[in-house]
């Protein structure tokens, strides 16, 4: 009887070292993701986990676990992610650098765990027969930008690089839908926007671009990642696995530029038009902006986040960056899908690395 009494605590031991490698699978996984598509659909576009969303590649994955995906779209994006991560709500969710910076700020135990975007393109949009021309003529107009968001962080860092700052607009907080309504009944002057909306707002007569991203190289662009809970993670590192597993082949198959046309198909499911989608990625190399890989760059870009969310004062507390980011999934399901040289790795300052090698931060 003492014998086994012993095994069994031996064997309790083991299992909290492995920090709950056999603890019971999770009945459903909870997944999020900032923003909407159009009309509330359950659909968005711009990323490779939106691909594997639009694709139902998780919902495939654990189908013979009988493990449920329950995807919830945040129409007031990084803000309410962070409300759920804060109420246990959520456990994995893909977010813009500005929410998660604030988060992890005010103390919720989340981690990175996959790179999901960088170098993310910001446009500023003002109605077609608007007669402003210029950021610099955006002084005391109503300007939407939703605070607490990626968009604000780039707002502030696209005036700045122009010789103004938030207080020199009459800055109005709203989320994406929201900001387009207003701009299409001209109850704002201008707005900041992420990715295709601009586009599809400019194919349809409503809205005119007036500063693009892409012709700013003062302007770092925004990063995403692929955040989870601290707890759904030490509880269930082998899911968490599966999943950045999961997300690594859609990433393989979104940057493949054979697959570019039926990419932005899966995107348009969410109500943003083909051709928006086609236009925000002329000029870009979707092998760069949507790479997985923790590189020097994805890690750069996320300290510069964090210097200048606290620079521009939407947070106190510092945020220590090389902590924060656990990189063992990326890198485990690179070396197990035999895809550690399929992306190009950057350094700090945003330039290729040529190595013969592949290392591993």
């Amino acid at each position: 009887m003492k014998n086994r009494i012993i095994k069994i605590a031996t064997l309790a031991l083991a299992t909290a070292a492995l920090g709950g490698a056999y603890a019971e699978n999770p009945k459903v996984i909870r997944f999020g993701y900032p923003g909407t598509g159009t009309g509330g659909r359950p659909y968005v576009g711009g990323s490779f986990v939106a691909y594997a969303r639009a694709a139902g590649l998780l919902e495939q994955e654990f189908k013979n676990d009988g493990i449920k995906v329950d995807w919830t779209f945040f129409k007031l994006a990084g803000p309410a992610i962070n409300e759920a991560f804060a109420n246990k709500l959520l456990d994995i969710s893909l977010l813009g650098d500005q929410a998660a910076i604030a988060g992890k700020a005010g103390g919720l135990n989340t981690k990175i765990i996959l790179a999901t975007g960088v170098r993310g393109v910001t446009y500023v949009v003002v109605p077609s027969d608007s007669p402003i021309q210029s950021l610099q003529d955006l002084k005391g107009k109503r300007v939407a930008l939703f605070r607490g968001t990626a968009i604000q962080l780039a707002a502030n860092r696209i005036l700045e690089a122009n010789g103004l700052s938030e207080k020199d607009i009459r800055s109005v907080n709203m989320d994406g839908l929201a900001a387009q309504a207003a701009l299409a009944s001209k109850d704002i002057d201008a707005l900041f926007t992420i990715g295709s909306g601009a586009l599809q707002q400019q194919d349809q007569g409503i809205g005119r671009i007036i500063y693009s991203g892409k012709q700013d190289d003062r302007v770092t662009g925004y990063a995403s990642g692929l955040v989870v809970d601290g707890d759904f993670e030490k509880n269930n590192p082998q899911i968490v696995q599966r999943i950045v597993n999961v997300l690594v082949k859609a990433a393989q198959w979104s940057t493949d530029d054979k697959n570019r046309e039926a990419l932005l198909q899966s995107w348009a499911k969410s109500g943003t038009s083909y051709s928006a989608f086609k236009r925000d990625l002329e000029g870009q190399d979707l092998q760069a902006i949507l790479s997985p890989v923790i590189d020097d760059y994805f890690r750069a870009t996320w300290k510069k986040a964090v210097f200048d969310v606290k620079r521009f004062k939407f947070i106190r507390n510092d945020v220590n960056v090389d902590e924060w980011i656990e990189p063992k999934y990326a890198r485990n399901a690179l070396h197990s899908l035999n895809l550690e040289n399929n992306w190009v790795r950057y350094a700090a300052d945003g330039k290729p690395l040529q190595v013969t090698a592949v290392q591993e931060p």
